[in-house]
């Protein structure tokens, strides 16, 4: 997955500003074939940052494919994604991960969706809290995995 690659590169620290106790701080990191989390206050200057939109600023869609080829899905992603959309697919950050064949041979995969403008909001509101994240996910995607 993603995160196998991106921990096996650097230490990220996810953050979670919403705790009602202050800051929450989970530093993933690669270590004998795994990935070994740790939870604190601080976060460690060796670190990637890591945050996630909350559900209020994002959208998450399971999308299943007419395709059972994972090229032609991909094309397909956005066409099939735009029809479940409540606004314009173009004023979007959008992300399609976790493609996989299902038991009849097609295709599905999940979109993470975020307005710009949302998701602009959202990164001043790290900033203006001091974090400078490098990676930005969905949360409930960033809790799937």
């Amino acid at each position: 997955m993603l995160l196998d690659s991106i921990f096996k590169k650097r230490k990220v620290c996810g953050v979670d500003l919403s705790a009602s106790r202050g800051r929450v701080c989970v530093v993933g990191m690669w270590e004998r074939g795994r990935i070994f989390f740790s939870k604190g206050e601080e976060i460690p200057e060796s670190c990637d940052l890591a945050c996630a939109i909350p559900p209020r600023a994002s959208l998450i869609r399971r999308l299943d494919s007419p395709f059972s080829s994972p090229s032609k899905t991909q094309r397909v992603l956005p066409s099939l994604l735009d029809v479940q959309m409540p606004f314009s697919l173009e004023e979007c950050n959008v992300a399609f991960t976790h493609l996989r064949k299902k038991t009849d041979g097609k295709m599905t995969a999940v979109a993470s969706v975020a307005r710009t403008a949302d998701l602009v909001r959202f990164l001043d509101e790290q900033r203006a809290a001091g974090l400078d994240p490098v990676h930005v996910d969905v949360e409930g995607v960033a809790l799937w995995e």
